[in-house]
């Protein structure tokens, strides 16, 4: 495995160099390892339609530009490591507004939160944060006995109660969309897609603990990766 920096300020040409060198080895070896372009989401559409532009044939087989959703997509799709159907926002709100009336006299503080209508979603909304975050409810527990008798202990330990009790709902019934990337980083070193591949990760300000844990899994199976910095 090989770690490659491009630093510069923004417009120093950073992108430009990395498609510059894809191309380069599209060129020498039209059937090579994969190469895998790693951008934003948004900006997809943007850097294939740049690379299609330099190559001499006006498109391109070896390479993939993709995000980390649409990644984890083909990787976990490849490798099976999600088999159970993907639970939708309407069916996670679903769940979680029973799971509140199955709870509710077990909440401490949230109860008359629990009631309302939207609380449902706000509390999707804070369970996808803790996802993001790689906290899981055994973190809350912790959290809860460290801060003793207070409001804000009995608010931890309501969230922690809901959201275990939303995991265990969703075992061997769903997969949860915001375990995509934590799926993706424990299946990358199975994925034939990523395996000795070239990985170009460019255009991104910061990283998700998700993201930089999918970005080590990348670094420990591909041959090499290139990451641009705005520096």
């Amino acid at each position: 495995m090989a770690l490659n920096i491009v630093w510069g300020r923004a417009g120093a040409g950073k992108t430009t160099f990395c498609l510059n060198t894809i191309t380069t080895e599209m060129s020498l070896d039209p059937n090579g390892e994969p190469i895998i372009v790693l951008v934003p989401e948004q900006a997809t559409f943007q850097v294939e339609k740049a690379l299609a532009a330099r190559s001499a044939h006006g498109g391109f087989a070896r390479a993939q530009v993709l995000g980390f959703r649409r990644l984890a997509d083909k990787v976990l799709a490849e490798t099976g490591g999600a088999s159970q159907p993907r639970i939708t926002d309407l069916g996670k709100r679903l769940a979680l507004r029973r799971l509140l009336a199955k709870h509710r006299d077990e909440l401490k503080i949230l109860g008359r939160a629990a009631r309302q209508r939207t609380f449902a979603e706000t509390l999707a909304s804070a369970i996808w944060e803790f996802k993001t975050w790689l906290i899981v409810p055994d973190h809350l527990d912790r959290m809860q006995k460290q801060l003793g008798e207070t409001p804000l202990a009995a608010k931890v330990h309501d969230l922690a109660l809901l959201y275990r009790s939303f995991e265990e709902y969703l075992a061997g019934r769903y997969h949860d969309p915001e375990d995509a990337l934590t799926l993706l980083a424990e299946s990358i070193a199975q994925s034939d897609l990523v395996r000795g591949g070239h990985i170009y990760i460019d255009g991104f300000h910061w990283f998700s603990p998700q993201e930089y844990r999918v970005v080590e899994a990348l670094l420990s199976a591909a041959s090499n990766v290139t990451v641009t910095l705005c520096l």
